[in-house]
């Protein structure tokens, strides 16, 4: 009772030991994050926690609802926000100059089976689909089959998207076969061409982190290393082991088929303060990050800034992540005028799965891997999310120097979990930005 009285002061609740671990602090400076502790309390969500930076310095940490330190500090999924993790890593790949990987590259260069799979994805098509189609989900590619079957054995594409069983080449296999979305409002006739249709789907970063796996590996077999073997070892070479985000991870679950579907509250994890990888099929390609509070807060400083450290020995190692270049990118408008997460309806896609439609306020373009919304406290300030549908946030704004992650762990209560938890980021954002330029 006492701790939550403190959570509604807006006292942050921190677990020093965890803090201690990791080589962060809180900082002197007082920050009052009591408005947004309320929202936050009252809200529909059951349980959740914040976790807030300003200035490189972590200013706010505090469970909310029935959650208390212990919870916060598990790994939980983050749903979409594997988009964004895995458009952040494929920025990395290319600014590494001993990779030759390139956004603007065909998709059909670096899997060369995808021109046999489908002709759109032949390298000597017209209007080719390039790796960046699939970063800011214009490629076309469809999300799922509209028929879901109900048998685990049956290898669609409509079930290799987050499957513990069904390999990454296989998934891709699956998804690249399917007819791609047409233009909107068009039943019949050709797709639309690449980079002219926005369309939210996993399905590009399943294809993504395939061709990344693939020009990864070329380039290790060229130097004489041995290549990787999933998506995951590409996560941890390029982000996760860099900045030191996996350092307590239990063990590698794409490495171990008969652990299915893992149940992040197991108590073999359930003193764990780190990141967590599930199997490399499907979306979980593209990354299927779990992360506790603390190192998703960290992913979003490192968005901010392109940078982060970790300490070895007695020695702070410093890595660049993402260029200024490269953030500046991510962070492009490069869809305008989104209501919602999916075209409007009519388009091609059969009518497979409903929008899910903002709330006032909150994104409305896209950039690669990332949300955009300008808030109206003056002057307005330029915020970018990745947002997850269990309620995982990740967000940032460069003119203010706030970084943060919010997790609801709302698997209980999907259906509205996306606009409810935009809502509620709504509401305490402003209240945020209010606090730390008081």
């Amino acid at each position: 009772m006492a701790e939550q009285r403190l959570r509604r002061l807006g006292v942050a609740v921190l677990a020093v030991a965890s803090l201690a671990a990791s080589g962060v602090t809180a900082s002197a400076q007082s920050y009052n994050f009591a408005a947004v502790q309320q929202d936050l309390e009252n809200s529909r969500f059951l349980h959740g926690g914040i976790e807030i930076y300003h200035r490189g310095r972590m200013v706010y940490r505090s469970p909310f609802g029935n959650w208390n330190n212990a919870n916060i500090n598990r790994p939980y999924d983050v749903a979409s926000v594997t988009k964004t993790y895995t458009v952040a890593i494929a920025m990395a790949v290319d600014g590494d100059t001993t990779v030759d990987f390139d956004i603007n590259g065909r998709v059909g260069s670096y899997i060369t089976e995808a021109g046999g799979w489908n002709s759109d994805f032949s390298t000597g098509a017209a209007n080719p689909i390039r790796i960046r189609h699939l970063m800011n989900m214009t490629s076309g590619i469809r999300f799922m089959t509209p028929t879901l079957l109900p048998f685990a054995n049956v290898q669609t594409a409509a079930q290799c998207q987050g499957s513990e069983v069904v390999t990454l080449t296989r998934c891709v296999e699956l998804l690249i076969r399917q007819p791609r979305d047409r233009p909107e409002g068009a039943t019949s006739g050709p797709p639309a061409a690449p980079g002219t249709q926005f369309d939210y789907s996993g399905a590009n970063h399943t294809v993504l982190a395939l061709a990344l796996l693939r020009v990864v590996n070329a380039s290790r077999l060229q130097r004489g290393l041995a290549p990787y073997g999933t998506f995951t070892e590409v996560a941890r070479d390029y982000l996760f082991d860099p900045c030191g985000l996996n350092g307590n991870l239990r063990r590698d679950l794409s490495r171990d088929p008969t652990v299915l579907n893992p149940d992040p509250g197991l108590p073999a994890f359930a003193d764990r303060f780190g990141t967590r990888y599930r199997h490399e099929g499907g979306e979980a390609a593209g990354g299927g990050i779990e992360v506790s509070l603390h190192y998703g807060a960290l992913f979003g400083e490192i968005l901010r800034t392109g940078s982060c450290s970790r300490t070895v020995g007695q020695t702070v190692v410093t890595s660049e992540i993402l260029t200024a270049a490269q953030r500046g990118l991510m962070q492009s408008n490069q869809i305008s005028g989104l209501e919602d997460f999916d075209r409007e309806p009519g388009g091609g896609d059969g009518g497979a799965r409903p929008d899910v439609t903002w709330p006032s306020g909150l994104p409305r373009s896209y950039g690669y891997g990332l949300w955009r919304s300008d808030y109206p406290n003056p002057p307005p300030y330029a915020t970018y999310f990745g947002i997850g549908a269990f309620g995982a946030h990740v967000f940032y704004s460069p003119d203010l120097e706030l970084s943060g992650f919010l997790m609801l762990n709302d698997e209980t209560l999907v259906t509205g979990a996306i606009p409810d938890s935009v809502a509620l980021m709504t509401r305490i954002l402003p209240k945020i930005q209010t606090a730390v330029t008081q």
